[in-house]
């Protein structure tokens, strides 16, 4: 990744195939705004495709920063500055933010306008199926039914506000199912117990650590690469991990379970952030993202494919469930281990339990019928 001569042109190699963005700061959001450069830099195209995107943003900045009145720009500034954003984690604002981004690329393009000027009144059924289906084929159906989500809760802050006549247009939307034909392959898998050891042996020591504790402690990405030395308690001579989680704001006290501590001590620093990479930096969620996805490739690719291609690191999340479930562990337990708020979620993470041992042992003591 690196910048072009061309002010916030940003030039992207992958698979030795160069892409141009124009990449910039939206300024009091915290957030960047970017658009793909489809024409190659120096081509005839190109300074009509750049300006193109300049006048883009500067459309995108003065509806972000002036939504006008009754527009779902206001919407969303309103929706911002109330409580009910405020009560949001960080790392859900960040979605939220993700998802309304998203809905502003798909609908910039074409009759529907950018999203950020549409009036409220004409957000009908049509117009949010409309939205949707944009997002579904650019995206596909996790994105779309994680945008749907959004706007279902921002046009129901509009109607608590009055701004907006009920019923919700979103709630007879439906959500996008999976394919019938096996095609859409539902994400974050368990990992079977040859995958975990495969994995663990394959990588280097710096995606071991990450790797593990999400393995074996059920930690989100997020808080792994903010892991600190802080977190690490002992009480005699058990660590203990104590931290506030990013998404859900819930305390966990997980016991270090020995198969991550030997490598969690092998690696402690004195100080700071754990899990750092190979540089001795402290990881990037994007970098041990692309870092873990690497070596999936390399392990799945070839005739002699050791591991399932659709590994994700968010699996070892519900690798951890699953096994917690397997071993008798109830959803609720498994979801206070995880930090979830509802049971409904440790059903979720365990989904891929397999059950069949634990239930055959509960069979075997059970008592003869008198």
């Amino acid at each position: 990744m690196a910048r072009s001569a061309t002010p916030y042109v940003l030039r992207v190699r992958v698979k030795g195939k160069e892409y141009l963005y124009y990449r910039r700061a939206i300024p009091g959001s915290g957030t960047d705004w970017k658009a793909p450069l489809r024409t190659p830099q120096g081509s005839a195209g190109f300074m009509a495709d750049y300006l193109a995107a300049v006048t883009a943003y500067e459309r995108a900045v003065l509806l972000e920063q002036n939504g006008q009145p009754g527009t779902f720009g206001a919407l969303w500034d309103a929706y911002r500055k109330s409580d009910r954003w405020r009560a949001l984690s960080p790392r859900t604002q960040a979605d939220y933010e993700a998802d309304v981004r998203t809905l502003r690329r798909v609908s910039s393009i074409g009759v529907l306008s950018d999203v950020s000027g549409i009036e409220l009144g004409a957000v009908d059924r049509v117009a949010c199926q409309a939205l949707l289906a944009r997002v579904f084929r650019k995206h596909g159906r996790h994105r779309a039914n994680s945008v749907r989500a959004v706007l279902s809760v921002l046009l129901s802050f509009a109607i608590e506000s009055g701004l907006v006549q009920p019923p919700n247009p979103v709630s007879t939307v439906p959500k996008y199912r999976p394919a019938r034909d096996g095609t859409d392959q539902r994400p974050n898998l368990a990992w079977e117990k040859s995958e975990i050891d495969i994995v663990i042996a394959e990588c280097n020591a710096s995606l071991r650590l990450p790797i593990m504790l999400g393995l074996y402690q059920g930690l989100r990405i997020g808080d792994i690469c903010r892991l600190d030395t802080k977190h690490i308690k002992t009480i005699g001579e058990e660590y203990y991990i104590h931290l506030k989680t990013s998404k859900a704001g819930v305390e966990l006290n997980h016991y270090i379970r020995p198969e991550v501590l030997t490598e969690l001590l092998a690696r402690l620093p004195i100080d700071g952030i754990i899990c750092r990479n190979t540089a001795g930096n402290p990881w990037k969620l994007g970098s041990l993202q692309s870092a873990f996805h690497d070596l999936i490739r390399r392990l799945s690719e070839g005739d002699t494919r050791k591991v399932r291609p659709n590994l994700t690191f968010h699996g070892t999340r519900h690798t951890c469930a699953s096994q917690l479930r397997e071993q008798g562990w109830s959803r609720d337990d498994v979801a206070d281990f995880l930090g979830q708020k509802s049971s409904t979620m440790g059903e979720h993470y365990s989904r891929h339990a397999d059950l069949r041992i634990h239930l055959r042992n509960k069979l075997k003591s059970l008592q003869p019928l008198q």
